[in-house]
């Protein structure tokens, strides 16, 4: 038994035919048998023949000029075709290099932002040039051959002016940085979200981003490290548990002294002071506040201060410096709540007060804070706040840096920011799971920015205590 086909075959048809047939399942493959065996080998042999052809035209094809790598500060443009390596782009400089293999040719230039370039010829017939730096961004261009515009054969071509042209992409020097993708810094997802516009009729799309979520984190920080490091020097205000210690006119090691604060509760405190009136450098303070209430604060937790240098001003004004140690300090004020952990300089000076203003400084190389459960870490912190007492409400311009770190996002992000303490927030729901912030930063009613996000990103308790 063997298979055998019997119609007329002609052509690339019985070529195939042929293969189809090698490739049956038949009994004994010796007897199979083809029709018009004249034509099967005509057709196997211009096969055969084309693909020498092809295959001799892709020697011929590598077999042209080797164009050496681009110089040290060029890379291949972005919109170059595979593995071509010109035109290549100087970003720091944003001058580009053209080659063209024209060998016959007997002029070549580039043609860009309305400016042709003359290039030269090297021996191997390979014609290069450059163009002065350019603006940055997406730029047409054309291979001008003895005044024939062509497109350059190594770039991806795009459709501009009604035809095709060739294009190139001058790309951002390091400023450019900012908006590059870093491997190195996690930027979040962005998800799209499809929701029911009652205002258009209509589906309608946000993208969210989890970006917030790293503003969030460094909001949270700049704010809780500026509150726990403002509060330190506020213990030596008028009434405050260390105003009241030296009111006593210890001197020596004291202590532990139960300090009644102005509204509730108390604090222990205990230290060595050199002089009965006032602080002087070297001596030292610790207290336990236990719901210690005062001027709309409430603090827990223990704090040591080491003095560094205090005067006196004019009436209850006065300036302190130190090194600060707070364990598990816990601030409660204005519904707001935050825990710091670590130790940092500080300063405060209110002698200003008769101008309404109060300067506050800390800076710490490490320290935590906690609000709502989650925990930022920050290294290298700096805060820099100027308090206006003289208005209402009491307003206050920080200037904050550092590097923060936290449970809630991965690896570290370093921070600056110049941030008021007082702004106005709307929030406009869309649905379910999305809103708008419209944000008022400098509270002249003006919406300075609006930011799309989503409910699950916003924790109202984060700063509330547990």
């Amino acid at each position: 038994q063997y298979y055998m086909r019997t119609e007329e075959l002609t052509g690339d048809k019985a070529f195939w035919w042929a293969i189809d047939d090698f490739f049956k399942t038949v009994s004994n493959p010796n007897e199979i048998i083809f029709k018009n065996p004249k034509e099967i080998m005509r057709t196997t042999l211009l096969t055969i023949a084309a693909t020498l052809i092809t295959s001799t035209m892709m020697a011929q094809f590598r077999q042209g000029p080797q164009l050496e790598p681009p110089p040290e500060g060029f890379r291949p443009a972005s919109t170059n075709i595979f593995l071509a390596d010109y035109p290549a782009v100087n970003q720091v400089t944003r001058e580009a290099i053209f080659k063209v293999v024209a060998p016959t040719a007997r002029q070549v230039q580039i043609d860009i932002a309305g400016k042709k370039y003359d290039m030269t010829k090297d021996t191997a017939g390979v014609w290069t040039g450059m163009c002065d730096p350019q603006v940055v961004g997406f730029h047409y261009y054309a291979i001008v051959v003895d005044g024939v515009r062509v497109t350059d054969k190594n770039t991806r071509t795009f459709f501009g002016s009604n035809w095709e042209m060739s294009g190139i992409e001058i790309p951002e020097g390091p400023e450019g940085d900012y908006y590059r993708f870093n491997s190195v810094i996690p930027l979040g997802q962005v998800r799209s979200i499809f929701y029911w516009s009652e205002l258009n009729g209509h589906t309608s799309t946000i993208n969210v981003s989890t970006a917030p979520v790293i503003a969030r984190e460094v909001y949270n920080a700049v704010t809780g490290f500026g509150s726990v490091t403002t509060t330190a020097g506020a213990q030596f205000t008028t009434a405050g548990p260390f105003d009241q210690v030296d009111q006593l006119d210890v001197t020596g090691d004291f202590g532990p002294l139960d300090i009644a604060c102005a509204i509730s509760g108390n604090a222990l405190v205990s230290g060595s002071k050199v002089v009965a009136d006032g602080y002087s450098a070297g001596d030292t303070l610790a207290a336990n506040f236990a719901a210690c209430a005062r001027g709309g604060e409430v603090l827990n937790g223990d704090l040591d201060f080491t003095l560094a240098s205090f005067g006196r001003g004019a009436g209850s004004t006065f300036f302190v410096s130190g090194s600060v140690t707070e364990t598990e300090l816990i601030r409660t004020m204005g519904g707001s709540c935050f825990t710091g952990s670590g130790s940092f300089e500080t300063s405060y000076d209110s002698m200003f007060t008769s101008a309404g203003i109060i300067y506050v400084e800390g800076f710490a190389d490490t320290f935590d804070v906690a609000a709502g459960g989650r925990s930022q870490h920050l290294t290298g912190a700096g805060n820099s706040a100027e308090i206006q007492v003289a208005q209402q409400p009491v307003t206050v311009v920080r200037s904050s840096w550092g590097t923060i770190s936290s449970d809630d996002i991965a690896g570290s992000y370093n921070y600056e920011s110049l941030t008021p303490a007082y702004f106005s927030l709307r929030m406009v729901a869309l649905d379910e799971l999305t809103l708008r912030l419209d944000i008022d930063l400098d509270g002249d009613s003006t919406i300075d920015e609006m930011l799309l996000t989503s409910w699950a990103t916003l924790a109202y308790d984060d700063w509330v205590c547990p």
